[in-house]
């Protein structure tokens, strides 16, 4: 039953353990065990009415339907997920685009499959890029910082040498006065 101004008494909590249990059984290729893990969080996800679990919902099992062989379900789903997919995470963007790409290829359509791929690996490439100039970057602040590290270190050590000089400077002219 629904609360007041349409609020489920279900909570998004009760969601994504059921969609990521869906996943993981997905990636052993246990598609079985996947099966009620799907069809919970998509029936939760429906009656919670949140735009992003619905696609979630969408994404998984759209990707269940395609390994499990029933292209003609899993085409529409992906395609609504991809909606969404491309305004929030471009790794997601890119798994749905394979998902279409495989989906397609089961279908027999080899034309469309390939421009999906084409899409995915272009997504992939992007990726990569960005993954790799992140690591550039962390690894040129890694070296800097190094570098300021050890220029700190050296005029640490000047600075008590030239404290040290100063003493038995001070200290020499004390005994010269005497």
């Amino acid at each position: 039953a629904l609360h007041r101004n349409n609020q489920s008494p279900f909570h998004s909590e009760l969601v994504s353990p059921n969609l990521n249990f869906a996943i993981y059984y997905l990636d052993q290729k246990q598609s079985d065990k996947a099966f009620p893990y799907v069809n919970k969080g998509d029936s939760l996800a429906a009656v919670i009415q949140s735009p992003f679990l619905i696609f979630q919902a969408q994404m998984i099992k759209g990707r269940y339907f395609e390994e499990t062989g029933k292209m003609q379900q899993a085409i529409p789903l992906l395609n609504q997920a991809l909606q969404v997919a491309v305004q929030l995470n471009k790794e997601l963007y890119s798994n749905i685009l394979k998902y279409l790409a495989l989906s397609y290829k089961g279908l027999g359509n080899d034309k469309v499959a390939l421009q999906y791929y084409e899409q995915y690996t272009e997504v992939q490439d992007t990726l990569t890029k960005e993954k790799i100039s992140r690591t550039f970057a962390d690894l040129e602040t890694h070296y800097q910082t190094n570098e300021k590290e050890n220029r700190i270190i050296t005029l640490d050590q000047k600075n008590k040498l030239d404290i040290l000089e100063l003493k038995e400077a001070s200290n020499t002219r004390r005994l010269l006065i005497l």
